[in-house]
C-alpha cells in the first residue's frame, strides 16, 4: 500500500523542456532573421552587380566617344588644310593628276598624322573619280591603281553616315572618311586610317571584370568591329550579332541566361554590347549567401551571443560595401587602406576597386599625355634659335682683331657674353620685363656696331611694368625680324620703337619700325602663316621669330592672346603682343 506521506516522483525535468522551448525559439528567430538576411543581401548585391556593369558599358561609350572624336579631328585637320584641299580637289577631278609639289605635301599631311597617333599603321587616299590610290606607310608612299581594295566600301549602304565608318580587317581597323568638293557635295576621295585593332582591344580587356564575361563591338552596318571575351563565356561573336538588334531597343535584356547591355558611341558610329552571364552574378552572391547560412548555423549551436555576434560580423561589411559602391565617384574614389577582409566580401571589394582604379589611371593617363605634349611642344619652340646672329657677331669680332687692337673688342665679348648666357640658360621660362631690356641692350648694341650706329631705340615703358612677368626671349625675335626684313633694305636712320601698356589687366608689347613695310598680299600671307598653329612653328624655315613668338604665348595662355602684326608699304611694320600681365610677387 503507497505511503500517503511520500513526495510525488518526478517524471520528466523541467530543463529538458526548458531546453527545447529556449531552442526552438531561438532557432525559429534564428531561421527568420537569416531568411530575410539572405534575401535582402542576395537582392541589394545583385542590384548593385547589375548597376556597376551599366555604369561600366556607359563609361566604355564615353570613352570609345572620345577616342572616335579624336580621329575625326584628324580628318577635319587634314581638310581644313586649304593648300592640301585644293591639291585634292585638283588631283580628284576628271583627268586630275597628282603633281610632285602636290603628292609631297599630302604625303607630309598624312605622315604627320601618323606621327601623332602611334597605333596608325598606314593611311590610304583614295581617287573616287581617277581611280588610283595614295598609300603612306612609315616605311615611305606609293601612287597605284585602287583595284579591289575598295570592295568594302562598295557595298555600304547609301543612307548612312560617311564622315567615319569603321571596318575590321585582319588585325587591323579601317577608319573611313569621305571627302567631298566643297562647291557641290561631289565626293571626291576617301581617306582610310589602319589602326591596330589592339588599340580598342586593350580598352575592352581593361573594362572587364572577370573572365567569363565578354565585351563586343558592332560597326553602323552590324559588322563585328572588335571583341574581348572570356574563355568561360558560352557566347559566341554569332550570337552577339543575332542578339544585338534586340538588346537596342531597351538598351539591356536578358536572354540565353545572360544579361545583355548595349550602348552606343560616337553618334552610333560603334555599337557596344556587353554580355554577362548570370553565372557570375550567381557564383558571386552565391558564396555569400553560403557563408551567411553557415554563420547562422553556427548561431544556433553557439547560442543567442554568438548568433548575434555573427549576425554583425556578416551584416556589418555587406552593408558597408553596398554603400561605398552606390557612392563611389571615379574623381573622388579612394580605396584606402586596413586590412582586406579574405573572404568573398573581400573579394568583391577588392574587385571593385581594381575596376575603379583602372578607370582612374586611364583618365590619368589621357590627361598625362596632352600634358607631356604641351610641355614638347613648349621646350621645342623656345629651343629655335636663329644661329645668324651669332655667326655675325663672330665676323665683327674677328674682324676688329685683325684691323685693331681696340677696347671694343672687350666689350662686344662681354656683350656677347651676356646674350650667350641669357639665351642658353633654360631654368625659368618667365622672366621680369626689365631683364628682358637689359638682354635686349646688349644685343642692340652688337647689332649697332655691326651696321655703323645706324640703329634708333625709342623705350617706352612705365617704371611700374618693368616687374611684369613674360616669357623669355619674346622681344629680341621682333627686333631681329624689324632688322632683317624691315629695315635691311632702307636708307638712312633705322628707328625701333618698343613700347608696353596695361588694358583692362593685361599686357600688350609693341615692337615697331620705320622700315619699308609690306604690301596687302605680303601681310595677308605672314598672318595666314602665324595663325596655322604651333606644329607649323615647330616646323616653320621661315618667319621664325613671329610665329615661334605667337605660339609660345598661344600655348601658355590661350584664348585671345598672341601677335598681331600691321604695315603698310613705305610706313614700317607694328607688331603687337598681347598677354595677362603677371607681376613678380
Amino acid at each position: 500500500m503507497p505511503d500517503a506521506n511520500a513526495a510525488p516522483r518526478i517524471r520528466a525535468s523541467i530543463r529538458p523542456k526548458l531546453f527545447w522551448g529556449i531552442l526552438s525559439v531561438m532557432l525559429t528567430l534564428i531561421l527568420l532573421v537569416t531568411f530575410f538576411s539572405v534575401r535582402t543581401t542576395y537582392q541589394a548585391m545583385y542590384d548593385q552587380l547589375i548597376e556597376n556593369k551599366r555604369t561600366g558599358i556607359d563609361w566604355l561609350a564615353k570613352r570609345l566617344s572620345l577616342q572616335l572624336t579624336e580621329y575625326t579631328d584628324s580628318f577635319y585637320s587634314f581638310e581644313v588644310n586649304k593648300a592640301v584641299k585644293a591639291d585634292v580637289q585638283n588631283w580628284c577631278a576628271p583627268g586630275g593628276t597628282l603633281g610632285y609639289e602636290a603628292k609631297w605635301r599630302i604625303i607630309s599631311e598624312l605622315n604627320a598624322m601618323m606621327g601623332m597617333d602611334a597605333s596608325i599603321n598606314a593611311i590610304d587616299l583614295y581617287n573616287l573619280v581617277g581611280g588610283d590610290a595614295l598609300s603612306a606607310k612609315r616605311s615611305g608612299a606609293t601612287v597605284a591603281a585602287t583595284g579591289d581594295r575598295l570592295a568594302f566600301w562598295a557595298g555600304r549602304d547609301a543612307a548612312l553616315q560617311t564622315n567615319l565608318a569603321i571596318y575590321r580587317q585582319g588585325d587591323e581597323l579601317l577608319l573611313c572618311h569621305r571627302i567631298h568638293r566643297f562647291e557641290t557635295g561631289a565626293p571626291l576621295a576617301l581617306m582610310v586610317l589602319h589602326v591596330r585593332a589592339s588599340a580598342l582591344q586593350e580598352i575592352l580587356h581593361d573594362m572587364r571584370a572577370s573572365q567569363d564575361e565578354g565585351i563586343f563591338l558592332f560597326n553602323d552596318e552590324h559588322a563585328p568591329v572588335s571583341q574581348s571575351v572570356g574563355d568561360g563565356l558560352p557566347v559566341d561573336a554569332s550570337l552577339a550579332a543575332a542578339r544585338l538588334a534586340d538588346a537596342a531597343k531597351s538598351g539591356e535584356m536578358t536572354a540565353d541566361d545572360c544579361f545583355w547591355f548595349y550602348r552606343s558611341a560616337g553618334r552610333e558610329r560603334l555599337e557596344i554590347l556587353q554580355v554577362l552571364p548570370r553565372s557570375v552574378i550567381s557564383s558571386v552572391v552565391g558564396k555569400n549567401v553560403l557563408v551567411g547560412l553557415l554563420a547562422a548555423a553556427a548561431a544556433v549551436l553557439a547560442a543567442v551571443g554568438f548568433s548575434l555576434l555573427f549576425s554583425r560580423v556578416i551584416s556589418r561589411p555587406i552593408v558597408a560595401l553596398a554603400e561605398k559602391m552606390r557612392h563611389a565617384t571615379i574623381r573622388d574614389y579612394d580605396a584606402g587602406g586596413g586590412t582586406r577582409r579574405s573572404d568573398e566580401i573581400g573579394l568583391l571589394e577588392s574587385s571593385f576597386d581594381t575596376m575603379v582604379q583602372r578607370n582612374q589611371e586611364l583618365i590619368a593617363q589621357k590627361f598625362q599625355t596632352r600634358i607631356e605634349k604641351r610641355s614638347a611642344q613648349l621646350r621645342a619652340l623656345q629651343a629655335q634659335i636663329n644661329p645668324h646672329f651669332m655667326y655675325n657677331t663672330l665676323q665683327i669680332i674677328g674682324g676688329m682683331a685683325l684691323k685693331k687692337d681696340a677696347p671694343e673688342i672687350y666689350d662686344v665679348t662681354v656683350e656677347l657674353s651676356d646674350i650667350m648666357r641669357y639665351s642658353l640658360s633654360f631654368g625659368k621660362e618667365m622672366v621680369p620685363l626689365r631683364e628682358e631690356l637689359r638682354y635686349l641692350d646688349s644685343y642692340l648694341s652688337i647689332q649697332n656696331r655691326r651696321f655703323g650706329e645706324r640703329i634708333q631705340i625709342e623705350k617706352q615703358f612705365d617704371s611700374t611694368l618693368l616687374g611684369c612677368l613674360i616669357p623669355k626671349l619674346i622681344l629680341q625675335p621682333l627686333v631681329e625680324n624689324s632688322l632683317a626684313h624691315g629695315l635691311s633694305g632702307k636708307g638712312g636712320a633705322w628707328r625701333v620703337t618698343l613700347g608696353g601698356v596695361l588694358e583692362n589687366g593685361d599686357l600688350r608689347l609693341t615692337v615697331a619700325d620705320n622700315g619699308m613695310g609690306m604690301d596687302a598680299e605680303r601681310l595677308a600671307y605672314i598672318r595666314a602663316e602665324i595663325a596655322k598653329g604651333v606644329d607649323n612653328a615647330i616646323a616653320a624655315s621661315a618667319h621664325i621669330g613671329l610665329v615661334n613668338v605667337n605660339s609660345r604665348i598661344r600655348l601658355k595662355y590661350a584664348g585671345a592672346y598672341g601677335v598681331t602684326v600691321d604695315s603698310a608699304p613705305g610706313e614700317g611694320t607694328c607688331v603687337d603682343i598681347r598677354m595677362p600681365a603677371q607681376w613678380e610677387e
